[in-house]
């Protein structure tokens, strides 16, 4: 389980390939929300792609697929090799 306030549940599916997709399970966020979140991470990808300091480090927010399940349950998939903001905030380049 992940701090939340809705405590998000992560759920791993093993596919026929034999590999591990791991999603996160939300209930009861507003489906909007996640999606203004995801467009305020694109634009400043945006930002960091004209910064010249950013483009030479090669920062970028990743981003997530949501999928909604039904009006109340959302799927999000999870992305590999990624730190929270947090962490990087605290450890420095």
């Amino acid at each position: 389980m992940l701090p939340s306030l809705r405590c998000p549940k992560r759920l791993t599916v093993r596919g026929n390939d034999e590999k591990e997709y791991r999603y996160l399970v939300k209930c009861g966020e507003d489906l909007r929300q996640d999606q203004r979140i995801e467009q305020l991470l694109e634009l400043m990808n945006g930002i960091y792609g004209r910064h010249a300091a950013c483009r030479q480090k090669h920062l970028r927010l990743r981003t997530y697929q949501v999928v909604p399940m039904t009006p109340r349950y959302v799927l999000r998939v999870l992305q590999t090799y990624c730190i929270p903001m947090t962490y990087a905030a605290e450890t420095g380049p």
